[in-house]
């Protein structure tokens, strides 16, 4: 996702917007889950680093974080 949204800014006209969804799981972490929770986490920060490259543009970047959501799946979790 670094590089594609990289590429995507390069010709992202003035007052557009990168967004971003990742996961709660990025932030709190998760018995047994420890390679998503890692996944969502990198995902986050790598929303942050790209701030600096949209915003000279005019453009900005948001980052969508839902939070987990019962299901039969994450009974475990809950």
């Amino acid at each position: 996702m670094y590089f594609i949204t990289q590429a995507v800014v390069k010709h992202m006209p003035a007052g557009g917007s990168v967004i971003n969804i990742s996961s709660q799981m990025g932030h709190v972490g998760a018995v047994n889950r420890s390679l998503y929770c890692a996944s969502k986490s990198r995902r986050r920060r790598n929303d942050k680093s790209h701030g600096g490259r949209v915003r000279p543009k005019g453009n900005s970047r948001k980052h969508l974080v839902p939070d987990l959501y019962r299901n039969p799946h994450d009974k475990a979790l809950l």
